[in-house]
């Protein structure tokens, strides 16, 4: 996924509208980095936000690929993941398309070869 997955495409599309916090008070915001993972984890894996914290606590190889090793071991729970995963309409509508982004060369097709 690494070498597939145009990660810094997706998180200079994502930046823009991510959540910023507005204060120093409470827990320190997930790194976007690490919520795109969740995200694409979910979708992958059709996992629900309880579900998916779970995976995160119970699977070690779903933490390596988040990165949450990087945070010290601190776990997004439910609450974080869903919030994440919404963003305002205003603002979605305002984010481009990460297929525009996605690079044609060297991409395997999607179609059946006959």
């Amino acid at each position: 996924m690494e070498a597939t997955v145009p990660w810094e495409a997706f998180l200079a599309l994502i930046e823009p509208v991510y959540h910023k916090p507005s204060s120093k008070r409470g827990r320190p915001p997930i790194p976007l980095k690490v919520m795109l993972r969740i995200h694409l984890l979910q979708q992958w894996f059709t996992l629900s936000d309880p579900l998916m914290e779970e995976m995160l606590i119970d699977r070690p190889c779903f933490r390596r690929f988040a990165g949450i090793e990087t945070m010290g071991g601190r776990i997004p729970d439910e609450t974080t993941t869903a919030t994440a995963g919404r963003s305002p309409r205003s603002s979605a509508r305002t984010v481009p398309t990460p297929a525009s982004h996605w690079p044609n060369k060297g991409m395997p097709s999607l179609t059946a070869s006959t």
